[in-house]
């Protein structure tokens, strides 16, 4: 049954994707966006109903005579499960076909420390989250996870090992381990295309044509998609961003360059900027005061303005902003997301860096369009990945990421 999707003729393919992302839909509607003959569409819906894809959900409006049936994806049928894998969480949410999450659950970085630990949790939370509802395997299209790149699909292993801080672990491992534990197909990408991709099929992202995210945290994570293709940068990195050089002379950033967004503008060097510059200042302040301070600690003194924090976290945002516009000017996209850690704790960041952007983008009919999280909020990577297994699925022009 899960490949049931995967198994439909292209042009059953299209009617479902279309009535997927923009329904409910009248026949009439469907023929006015494909010019499909109607005796052809009346089959093509009666074998998507027949293979309970999709359901008659209602009637529409009346223009005169009988009213015309609404067609809907069968919501309450075929599930995908998201995972988002990341420094300190991993986030897992079962979705329906609207990308709609029935239940979720995350736990801490702390919680794991090897590739097959990690396994372990993830296989013990999915049949959590399966347990006490009517959802068998048959019925679950397949497993998406988001990772941290890079991830080599040149080389034979397809795969890197991902460096967590205090493990590592290898995808290629976490991707068959799964699938034979959970008996399901598995695809790993970087969670920022994760990201992107779920919000340009079915968040903020409807409707355009380029549209870009950025997850601004311990590292800056970048996804983009222009014309309706995900751009990958080499090794399919999601850091490229993050390493982009603002200042020749700049900092020295642990890649070995010197100047790269990521040295001012992360988690990491905002809150080592901000103990420099106080301890600096408090010349008394003891080391295991400064060992207590996290980043959430310097954004809430910057929101309530304590003048240190506030600096550090402006000259922060004038940098990623300042990086932000070269992007902008380079790809063009029509919508920018900022989520993460970052933009959610400090509302000086994302107002300032947006500003910034806005200000010296080169471009005097520039029409972007900026937002705080993106539709899914804290929740996109791990939705986008399961949007990731059912686009491979359906989406004629889609990447098979199968690695």
């Amino acid at each position: 049954m899960s490949k049931i999707i995967e198994e439909l003729q292209q042009d059953r393919k299209m009617i479902f994707s279309l009535i997927q992302k923009k329904g409910p839909l009248t026949k009439r509607a469907i023929q006015n966006l494909t010019n499909i003959k109607l005796t052809t569409l009346n089959r093509i819906i009666s074998d998507l109903i027949f293979k309970e894809l999709i359901i008659e959900e209602s009637v529409g409006e009346s223009t005169g005579g009988r009213k015309p049936a609404l067609y809907n994806v069968n919501s309450s049928k075929f599930y995908s499960i998201g995972i988002d894998i990341s420094r300190t969480y991993t986030q897992i949410v079962l979705t329906n076909l609207k990308m709609q999450i029935i239940k979720e659950k995350r736990f801490s970085g702390e919680d794991w420390y090897s590739s097959e630990d990690l396994v372990e949790r993830i296989v013990e939370a999915v049949k959590g989250l399966l347990y006490g509802i009517n959802i068998t395997s048959d019925y679950l299209l397949g497993v998406g996870v988001g990772v941290i790149g890079p991830l080599e699909r040149e080389k034979e292993t397809k795969t890197s090992s991902t460096n967590m801080g205090k493990s590592s672990f290898k995808s290629k491992l976490i991707k068959e381990s799964l699938e034979s534990r959970l008996g399901l197909p598995v695809i790993i990408d970087n969670g920022a295309n994760c990201a992107v991709l779920g919000e340009y099929f079915y968040g903020f992202g409807k409707g355009y044509d380029n549209i870009a995210y950025f997850n601004c945290g311990m590292g800056i994570r970048t996804g983009v998609i222009t014309s309706g293709k995900i751009i990958r940068a080499i090794n399919d990195r999601e850091d490229a961003f993050g390493h982009m050089v603002i200042s020749i002379d700049g900092r020295e950033c642990y890649c070995g360059n010197c100047g790269c967004v990521e040295s001012y503008s992360s988690i990491y060097s905002i809150v080592k900027e901000f103990k420099s510059k106080f301890k600096k200042e408090n010349k008394s302040c003891t080391e295991n005061y400064l060992d207590s301070i996290d980043y959430k600690d310097v954004f809430n003194l910057a929101n309530k303005g304590e003048p240190i924090s506030k600096a550090v976290v402006s000259n922060s945002a004038i940098v990623f902003g300042t990086a932000l516009t070269n992007y902008i000017n380079l790809l063009n996209p029509q919508l920018v997301i900022l989520s993460g850690p970052t933009i959610y704790n400090s509302d000086i960041f994302y107002k300032l860096s947006t500003e910034v952007a806005i200000k010296k983008i080169n471009a005097s009919n520039a029409n972007i369009k900026f937002s705080k999280g993106g539709y899914f909020k804290e929740y996109t990577m791990a939705v986008g990945a399961a949007a990731m297994v059912i686009e491979s699925k359906i989406s004629l022009g889609a990447e098979r990421r199968q690695q």
